[in-house]
């Protein structure tokens, strides 16, 4: 078991980076490729989804700050993990099933129409506003800067200085809903630093005007 736990250190040392940078550049292409289209106002209840998930989470309950990338990540750029099959598709998607790094989803709890609205609006990046509900002070971190930041290890440490007690850097894509707007999915990743960072797929459902998380899908860290 020593051994195990010993060896998967050691190559998750080695894979993540790889699969940061891999991930990262991907949307760095697709933003430059992207900047000049028409940009729509995100709808209030995205943000309501994202600030749910962010007043659950640990990592922002014990900084005094919240750092959210101000862009939105769009699905083409998310499926990291199907590199390692020496493949590239537009979504990790089967006949029945969304993949994941160790796990799936049944694209029948996702809902085939929650799932065409999320790979409907997930062609682009779209701009965030300040438009959160969360419960500690945020800022919205330039696409570029976090880019820079991402990509250069040393740059964290200067974000660090800048921003001594934050959370690391959120980032989402677009929200997709199903029909009665009570379901809802949408990709998050959290970095802070090139071995401390995460990426998942979380399918979500409103019971009585709140999002509450169901199933939560790591795709790579």
């Amino acid at each position: 078991m020593w051994y195990y736990s010993s060896l998967m250190n050691r190559i998750g040392c080695f894979i993540i980076p790889v699969l940061l940078v891999v991930f990262l550049s991907g949307c760095q292409d697709d933003h430059t490729k992207t900047a000049s289209l028409p940009s729509p106002e995100l709808e209030q209840e995205e943000y309501n989804v994202y600030s749910s998930l962010l007043n659950g989470n640990s990592y922002v309950d014990d900084h005094s700050i919240t750092i959210i990338s101000d862009y939105t990540i769009p699905v083409s750029v998310i499926d990291v993990i199907t590199y390692y099959s020496g493949s590239k598709s537009e979504i990790l998607r089967t006949r029945y099933y969304l993949w994941g790094f160790f796990d799936k989803m049944s694209i029948a709890e996702i809902g085939e129409d929650t799932l065409e609205d999320f790979e409907q609006k997930n062609q682009h990046h779209y701009p965030l506003n300040y438009k959160f509900n969360i419960k500690k002070k945020y800022l919205l971190l330039s696409h570029e800067e976090f880019m820079d930041n991402a990509l250069q290890r040393a740059n964290w440490d200067d974000l660090r200085s800048v921003y001594p007690d934050s959370s690391g850097v959120f980032t989402f894509s677009r929200v997709g809903f199903n029909s009665t707007r009570d379901k809802a999915i949408v990709y998050q990743g959290w970095w802070e630093g090139w071995r401390f960072s995460f990426g998942y797929i979380i399918l979500l459902y409103k019971v009585k005007n709140v999002w509450i998380l169901e199933k939560r899908m790591p795709l790579w860290g």
